[in-house]
């Protein structure tokens, strides 16, 4: 059984050095914006890269979420990518739908509550 609010979400991750991207089904919203899956440790694992990416923190530097379906609870594609630099952000739209506080440099909404 699964959480109420922790439903799998489909979403496009994009290798920014590579060019490829790949789809990923295996967790939530939350996980993608906040968990384990907001950085580029586990979102390698979409492409198969293995475990000498997922053995340690990498931070956020190379694979953007460019697209999300399912149940968002709140969040926005731009806050599964809060993470990584404006800059990277910039060179790729798609991974800014949302809102930016300019105050921040970070893309954010407001969560939305049931």
């Amino acid at each position: 059984m699964v959480e109420i609010g922790y439903e799998p979400i489909t979403v496009t991750v994009l290798d920014t050095q590579a060019g490829k991207t790949a789809k990923d089904s295996r967790t939530s919203a939350y996980s993608w914006a906040l968990g384990n899956w907001s950085c580029d440790c586990n979102r390698a694992d979409a492409f198969g890269y293995g475990n000498e990416w997922s053995s340690r923190c990498l931070g956020c530097k190379r694979f953007l979420v460019v697209a999300a379906t399912g149940l968002m609870n709140g969040y926005t594609i731009a806050d599964m990518n809060e993470g990584y630099p404006l800059e990277l952000c910039e060179k790729h739209p798609a991974s800014m739908r949302g809102t930016m506080d300019h105050n921040y440099r970070y893309w954010t909404t407001p969560k939305v509550t049931a």
